[in-house]
């Protein structure tokens, strides 16, 4: 390999070990602090968080709602609320993390 290719290959190299290092950090997030399985985690995202204040959920539970409520259904969107904010803030977080090691 000479060092013209490794000069091009260079930049695509990095960015794959920041993306390995960035959901590495993640993983240990999603296990620790932002661990939706964790009973304050869970409260935090919905109390703290605002997961369920997004246009995407109301209208999911507009229409469990209008079909007569069901409490799984409810359960199901709430979860998966949770889940996405806990994997969004471990993604931030985790980025923020990789960036400061950066400097």
């Amino acid at each position: 390999m000479t060092a013209y290719d490794n000069w091009l290959e260079k930049p695509a190299q990095d960015a794959y070990a920041e993306q390995e290092a960035i959901e590495e950090v993640m993983e240990e997030l999603l296990a620790s602090e932002c661990d939706c399985q964790n009973p304050s985690v869970f409260l935090e995202a919905i109390n703290e968080g605002g997961c369920l204040d997004d246009d995407a959920v109301h209208a999911r539970l507009k229409e469990i709602l209008a079909k007569g409520h069901s409490y799984a259904d409810i359960g199901e969107l709430v979860y998966d609320a949770v889940v996405a904010y806990c994997e969004a803030t471990a993604t931030d977080r985790a980025e923020s993390i990789i960036q400061l090691r950066k400097k």
